[in-house]
C-alpha cells in the first residue's frame, strides 16, 4: 500500500548498442469530484516516481493527456487554460477567466461538470473536470551491446479515498461549500 516497486534487467543481445525510449504508463486517473483515489502529494510528480538505471537516478519526463470518451481533448484543456492535473482542486476548477459560453462548450465536449446554473445572477457555479487523465514517465536510455541493465522504478500508489460528498471542501471549511449550502438548503443545525 505504501510503495509500488518495480525491478527488472535487460540484455542487449546484439552486437552494438542500442538507444531507445523507455516508457512506464501510470494508472489512469479519473478526474471528478467524487474520485475514489487519494494522491499522496500536490504536486507535478504526485505519486513520487523515481527511475534508477544500474544505481544511478535518473529523471524522467511526465507525459499527461487529457480523454473523454476515447478522445484525446488535451489540446482543449489547455487551449482553456485548465491543468491537466487539478489534483487538490476540491471547490472545482478556477474558471475565472472564462467566459459562460466558453464552460458551455468544455461541457459540449464533456470536458466539465457544471453544479448548478450558468448566467445566474451572484456567484458562478462549481466547474469540475471530467476528463480521465493518462500518465506515463519515459526516459532515453542507451543499452550496451552484451551487457545486463538493471533498472529499478518506484512510486506510491493513489490509492483509498473519501465516500460521500465534499460539503466542507478540502477539509479546512468551517461553513460548506456554497454550492452545497444553497443546494441542500444547509443551516446552522
Amino acid at each position: 500500500m505504501d510503495e509500488v516497486r518495480v525491478e527488472y534487467v535487460f540484455r542487449n543481445r546484439s552486437e552494438r548498442d542500442v538507444e531507445t525510449v523507455v516508457a512506464f504508463p501510470m494508472p489512469d486517473i479519473e478526474m471528478s469530484p467524487y474520485w475514489e483515489v487519494s494522491i499522496p502529494k500536490f504536486e507535478d510528480n504526485f505519486l513520487g516516481f523515481t527511475v534508477t538505471v544500474d544505481g544511478q537516478t535518473i529523471e524522467p519526463k511526465l507525459q499527461q493527456r487529457a480523454w473523454v470518451a476515447g478522445v484525446d481533448v488535451t489540446d482543449r484543456v489547455l487551449a482553456a487554460g485548465l491543468p491537466l492535473a487539478p489534483i487538490g482542486d476540491f471547490d472545482g476548477l478556477d474558471v475565472a477567466h472564462l467566459s459562460d459560453e466558453e464552460i458551455e462548450e468544455l461541457q459540449s465536449w464533456g470536458i466539465v461538470a457544471v453544479q448548478g446554473d450558468l448566467g445566474r445572477a451572484g456567484d458562478r457555479p462549481q466547474v469540475d473536470a471530467t476528463w480521465t487523465l493518462k500518465s506515463a514517465y519515459w526516459w532515453r536510455m542507451v543499452f550496451p551491446a552484451g551487457q545486463d541493465v538493471h533498472v529499478e522504478h518506484t512510486y506510491t500508489p493513489a490509492t483509498g479515498g473519501a465516500a460521500g460528498l465534499f460539503v466542507l471542501g478540502d477539509g479546512t471549511r468551517t461553513e460548506p461549500h456554497p454550492y452545497y449550502a444553497d443546494k441542500y438548503c444547509v443551516d446552522d443545525a
